[in-house]
């Protein structure tokens, strides 16, 4: 299950159903021997920057938070994967200098932060391009068509 929380904003630009199927196909591809949940929201740089000074001490917004749980709900035994924030301010900056649709960016950010959950992390050239190689091959399995990816991202 997808806990999905939208701002209006990010409703109006990427679409609720759209994200939530494509978070729910995310997680049954990126862990697919276990029943998963995650939670997931979309707002705005300022919320996201308030998270990022909160829990991490970095006084900055950013594109993508991620923060693994990786612990059984007690309710419904599925594994609770943990919370992903996305700001929709990053993904329609970082789609329009792109050049592709604010959803392709999402897409993006969703795998990108599922990666993390599962493990990987970009902290060095090695794990980068791990982490890349996975995540090219499941925007390829998505057919989502990024047409350069953020280099810069402190997440």
């Amino acid at each position: 299950m997808i806990d999905l929380h939208m701002s209006r904003m990010a409703m109006r630009s990427l679409g609720r159903n759209q994200v939530a199927a494509f978070a729910q196909s995310a997680v049954a591809k990126v862990f697919p021997e276990i029943p998963a949940d995650l939670s997931l929201t979309i707002r705005d740089d300022a919320f996201i920057r308030q998270y990022n000074l909160e829990f991490l001490g970095s006084d900055f917004a950013t594109d993508v938070l991620s923060f693994p749980a990786n612990e059984p709900d007690p309710e419904t035994g599925h594994l609770f994967l943990g919370d992903i924030i996305l700001s929709i301010d990053a993904i329609e900056r970082q789609a329009a200098r792109a050049g592709h649709p604010a959803f392709a960016e999402a897409q993006l950010l969703i795998l990108h932060a599922l990666l993390h959950i599962n493990g990987f992390d970009h902290d060095n050239q090695a794990n980068k391009d791990a982490m890349w190689a996975e995540q090219s091959r499941l925007l390829a399995h998505f057919a989502v068509n990024v047409k350069s990816l953020p280099e810069t991202n402190d997440h």
